[in-house]
């Protein structure tokens, strides 16, 4: 009769121990007979150790996948049963050497562009379950081993883990990360302008007016990564490129001495390398009293006709201009 050939573990993993049994009914004949006593041999060539009808092999390795083990038994009279049927060694692993293609750690993207393909991999048997998650937020993004964002937004920046997991222990499990950074144009959302002692309007005003002489800061918040370089122009004065201090999206700078000469429109320019960047045109009112530039203190001119008499004055707002005679005329006769 062929023996019957069992395994105590229905999924065995590389590294557990093992153990096979092997059963075999003798009958005898007539009925009353001694009781036969049987050995038990396996076949395949099984490293493990044999009590009895039991076969133990420990440590299961990758490198018996695929080892055919059977069994035999004899009896006292050294009568040998047929084989039994074969059981395939086929041991479970993994996950192992969970790795990403392409094999980065980090990644810039640009706001609206494509992520991705990236591909995740894992040594299983069998395959393995595959999940990415965003671990900024939790969020589950997809359920296989390659990852594609389209359209990427700002708020898909962050770390996205690749989960792996054993289909039949979920204990089984390792993860790789990686570090995505979207990145985007700026947008100047609002500025101020300030001195030590006032705020000059709101975030969203166009027009500031302030006096002559105040040591200005202008605050910019600026929506944008990587952080901008800023520009300020005017038709009527040329900036350097600003050197500001950093705070969160705002970017604080001090602006030049300015004088009321200089009122206008000033446009703000912050570029990152992505797109065009974005331009915000302010008007600043600069307010002085009324100064002569430049005048001409002696006039000369002809009986009988008309004077003209220009007075260069810089002043903000324009000022009221009154003409007085302050000394009589002298006639010589």
């Amino acid at each position: 009769m062929k023996p019957t050939l069992t395994l105590n573990a229905e999924h065995p993993f590389v590294g557990d121990n093992i153990t096979f049994t092997c059963l075999s009914m003798v009958q005898r004949w007539p009925a009353g007979y001694r009781t036969s006593h049987l050995s038990y041999q396996f076949n395949g060539h099984p490293p493990g150790g044999t009590v009895n009808n039991k076969l133990t092999i420990h440590t299961l390795a990758m490198s018996d996948k695929g080892k055919d083990i059977s069994c035999q038994a004899t009896d006292d009279l050294q009568k040998t049963s047929i084989k039994s049927d074969d059981v395939t060694l086929d041991p479970y692993y993994g996950p192992d050497n969970v790795m990403l293609e392409p094999g980065h750690t980090a990644l810039n993207v640009t706001k609206g562009n494509i992520l991705g393909p990236i591909n995740c991999t894992a040594t299983c048997n069998p395959k393995c379950l595959f999940e990415w998650r965003l671990n900024r937020t939790g969020n589950f993004v997809l359920s296989n081993e390659t990852l594609v964002v389209a359209n990427i937004k700002e708020n898909q920046a962050g770390i996205y883990r690749c989960l792996v997991v054993h289909p039949l222990n979920r204990t089984r499990r390792l993860r790789t990360d990686i570090s995505v950074n979207v990145q985007y144009s700026p947008k100047i959302e609002s500025l101020w302008l300030s001195d030590k002692n006032e705020t000059y309007g709101s975030g969203r005003h166009t027009k500031y007016s302030f006096n002559e002489g105040n040591h200005l800061t202008i605050t910019l918040r600026i929506k944008s990564n990587p952080d901008p370089q800023i520009v300020i122009n005017s038709s009527l004065m040329k900036f350097p490129t600003l050197l500001y201090t950093k705070w969160s999206d705002d970017f604080t700078t001090k602006l030049p001495s300015l004088k009321c000469e200089n009122s206008g429109n000033f446009t703000i320019h912050a570029s990152n390398g992505i797109a065009y960047g974005d331009r915000k045109t302010v008007n600043l009112e600069i307010k002085c009293k009324p100064r002569d530039v430049k005048a001409e203190l002696k006039i000369g001119t002809k009986v009988d006709t008309d004077v003209n008499i220009v007075m260069n004055v810089v002043s903000f707002p324009t000022p009221t201009v009154t003409w007085l005679r302050v000394t009589e005329f002298v006639w010589t006769v």
